[in-house]
This record gives structure tokens, C-alpha cells and sequence, in this order.
């Protein structure tokens, strides 16, 4: 085995080094090879032969689950556990006859995952002034612009936000203003229509990353994309927190995708995987414990009626604890369908009566379940994926809604994934 892995750490260490282990995510640094060629005695050929094996253990078991552990990052994470046997590890890599496609088995074998790597490649091989694509200039701050005022910045304002050009004109008319005011509406500031540092900012969108910047987002979305399990599942839905969308997959073909809503930064939708087993119409609203100590209760000191007139239903458990529940109804936080996947944390995706967030481009407002934009839609998605017979279609199920509460126990039990992933590469192949 050392033999391959010195010629396999002689490739890393050529031009190859930025096209194989190092566009894995990976430095050769970290994989200390000794000399064996120099070497003389037993005692000392089994030092470095001890040195060898923690090398390629560490190396293997990095392209397998990463080099950080996700509970390190936060502890609202739980992926369940893939680390490789190291008996499993050594005894691979000594019978390979390929030792690359060896290590090349552990790297996670999805789409998503291949594509960043490639994209890696890429961006280490620009050169290094190359510190992203061309950019346009950024319109800079200054005085506050109001409807009617006059600003050398409007022309580049106008032309931001798709105006026709009025290059000699820098009269902040009414047409601009609209426009203003529908930015701010999208992005989920109030209206005012007034141009300040705030619309400034938005308009000119996040400063350009350079290309050390991106290989670094790079590198950090591919080591979380190795803590997911190896096997997403036939069917799954991927949910990404940070893009504020979800997906469903089928047969590695997305097959349906939709606006989010997750967690507040207080209250994080937590990074986990889990079966879905039953989907809800109608349902129950449990409150969370930590929703009735942290929020309800303190509330109930300055207002007796919070629970009446929230329509939640409190009793005291046999443990000692308040219980609150809210029936299923139009106001239920839960909406009019629940998709439960079981998991410690004790999320969901599900409808909402707060339709009007969807509105907004940054959508943190729960307490960490996931809302849904169509969960009629998703609900008619999902059971025609994991049932066997016929089931019902969104305007079916919208038909239900307001009904007594019915619940689909799934035979299939697709995955859900909560993921964070703040790079990617899309369908058009863009980073």
C-alpha cells in the first residue's frame, strides 16, 4: 500500500495537486507521507509504517464526513453517523487497484457535490488577480433622496431598477420612486420610497466576492455537504435554509420546488435528517414547551386572555407541565396540513395562515419547523411518491381542509433533509 499512496501523494504534489485532492476540499499538509526508501530496522520501518496508516485513515475518513464535525458548528445538527470502519478503510485501500478511485469512493457521490468540486477546480485555476467577473460600479451613499428632489445618483438609480435611461435627468420622479418602493416592498422594508443608505445598499446588492472569498464558501459548502449520509434516498426533500427553498427529488430528477419560510436567527431550523411517515390534514397544534415557558407564559402576566383569544386549549400534565394545544382551524399555526418527519428537535414542514410572508425575500420568521408556499401541492407531490394507491390530488386536498383531521401514514417514508447551503451550482451551471 505505501507504494500507491507515495505515487498517489506524487500526483498531489504536481500540477495535479489543484486538480485532484486539493478541488476535493482537501490538503495534502494535513496527510504526512514518511520515507521508507531510507529506513533501516524493524522498530523503525513499523514507526512510519504506524505514521502511514494515521494518514490515510484520517484521509479517508475526511472525504467521508468532512474535517470538522458539524457539532462544533452548532449544536442544532444531527445527520446520524457514517464515519467509515478504519479496519473497513485499510483493508479498501490495501486490494485497490486504483488507489485515486479508492478515495474517490468516499467523497459524497451527488450531483450538488461533483458540481462544487468541479467548480473548485475552476476557480483555483484562474489566475490570482482574477477576483471575480467584471463588476459594475457601486452606486455610492449620500444625502437622503426624496420624491421631486434632484440627486447626481438618480441616472444610475433609474437604470438599476430598469427605468428607461435618462442620462441628463437627475429628477427623482414618480416612475423612480414606484420602482424604489417596489424594491423595498420585495426585499421586506417598509415602502416609504425614500432613498437612503438602506435602498442604496439594496440596490447595489452584496459587495462581489473575490475569488479567495468564493473558494472559501466553496470549501465550506462541499465539507457540509460530506456530513450529510451517503444515501439521500430515492426520494427526498432537500430543504436549503439560506435560500429560503425547498425541493423534492425523485430518481435524482427534481420533480417539484417551492418558497419557505424557516427559522427566526433566535430560533434556527435545525440541520437534521429524518423519514417522513404521515402527513396531517387538519391538524393539532402541540405547542413546544419552550414556546409556552419563553413566550406564552411571560405573555399571560400582562394579558390573562392570551390563551382565549389565540383559541389554545391549556391543562395540566401528569408531570407537572402546562400543556397547550390549539385545535385545527383556519388560525392554527400549523396552517391546514403538517408533514411529519419524527426528529429530536421536534420540527415539521407545514402550511401557514401567514400567506403574506412568502412575499418577502428573506423569510426568517418561525420558531424552527419549515412553512410551506403550496402545501396542497407538496401534500399531492408527496403521496403520490410514497403510496401505493391512488391518492388525492391538491384540489382534493384543499376540499378537505376545515374538516375533521385525517391522517396518511406513508408506506414509502422518503427522507427530508434541512441543509445549509449557502453555495451551490445551479441548473444553468452558475455558482
Amino acid at each position: 500500500m505505501d507504494q500507491g499512496w507515495q505515487a498517489h501523494r506524487a500526483r498531489q504534489g504536481g500540477h495535479c495537486a489543484a486538480e485532484e485532492r486539493q478541488r476535493g476540499g482537501t490538503d495534502p499538509v494535513d496527510y504526512p507521507i514518511p520515507e521508507f526508501a531510507s529506513l533501516n530496522g524493524a522498530d523503525a520501518i513499523a514507526v512510519v509504517d504506524i505514521r502511514l496508516t494515521d494518514s490515510v485513515v484520517t484521509f479517508a475518513r475526511h472525504l467521508a464526513v468532512g474535517r470538522i464535525a458539524p457539532r462544533r458548528v452548532t449544536a442544532e445538527v444531527d445527520y446520524g453517523n457514517h464515519t467509515p470502519d478504519p479496519a473497513d478503510i485499510l483493508a479498501k485501500i490495501s486490494a485497490a487497484n486504483d488507489i485515486d478511485a479508492a478515495f474517490d469512493s468516499y467523497d459524497p457521490p451527488e450531483a450538488g457535490f461533483r458540481a462544487l468540486k468541479r467548480k473548485l477546480a475552476e476557480l483555483r485555476h484562474q489566475p490570482s488577480d482574477a477576483d471575480g467577473d467584471t463588476i459594475r460600479p457601486r452606486i455610492p451613499d449620500g444625502p437622503i433622496i426624496k420624491l421631486g428632489g434632484r440627486d447626481p445618483r438618480v441616472p444610475a438609480l433609474r437604470e438599476r431598477l430598469g427605468l428607461a435611461a435618462k442620462p441628463d435627468n437627475t429628477t427623482y420622479d414618480r416612475a423612480l420612486f414606484n420602482a424604489v418602493r417596489a424594491l423595498q416592498h420585495h426585499k421586506g422594508v417598509r415602502p416609504d420610497g425614500i432613498v437612503g443608505p438602506q435602498v442604496i445598499g439594496l440596490v447595489n446588492g452584496p459587495k462581489p466576492l473575490t475569488r479567495s472569498q468564493k473558494i472559501s464558501k466553496v470549501l465550506a459548502n462541499m465539507e457540509r455537504w460530506r456530513w450529510l449520509p451517503r444515501n439521500l434516498g430515492n426520494t427526498y426533500v432537500m430543504v436549503n435554509v439560506p435560500d429560503f427553498w425547498h425541493k423534492v427529488v425523485n430518481e435524482r430528477r427534481v420533480v417539484w420546488r417551492t418558497k419557505i419560510v424557516v427559522g427566526k436567527p433566535q430560533t434556527p431550523t435545525p440541520l437534521v435528517t429524518a423519514s417522513m411517515d404521515q402527513i396531517i390534514v387538519n391538524p393539532s397544534w402541540y405547542v413546544p414547551q419552550s414556546i409556552i415557558e419563553n413566550e406564552l407564559l411571560p405573555a399571560y402576566e400582562t394579558d390573562p386572555l392570551i390563551f382565549e383569544r389565540m383559541g389554545l386549549k391549556v391543562k395540566r400534565g401528569s408531570d407537572g407541565h402546562i400543556n397547550v394545544v390549539q385545535p385545527p382551524g383556519a388560525a392554527n399555526a400549523l396552517g391546514r396540513i403538517k408533514f411529519a418527519f419524527p426528529n429530536k428537535f421536534q420540527v415539521y414542514l407545514h402550511d401557514t395562515p401567514e400567506k403574506h410572508l412568502f412575499n418577502y425575500s428573506r423569510r426568517t420568521f418561525s420558531h424552527g419547523c419549515t412553512r410551506v408556499e403550496n402545501p396542497a401541492k407538496f401534500g399531492e407531490v408527496m403521496l403520490s411518491l410514497a403510496m401505493r394507491e391512488p391518492m388525492p390530488n391538491a384540489q382534493q386536498i384543499s376540499a378537505m381542509f376545515g374538516h375533521d383531521e385525517q391522517t396518511f401514514r406513508l408506506q414509502k417514508r422518503p427522507m427530508v433533509h434541512l441543509t445549509y447551503q449557502t453555495a451551490f451550482v445551479d441548473e444553468d451551471g452558475e455558482l
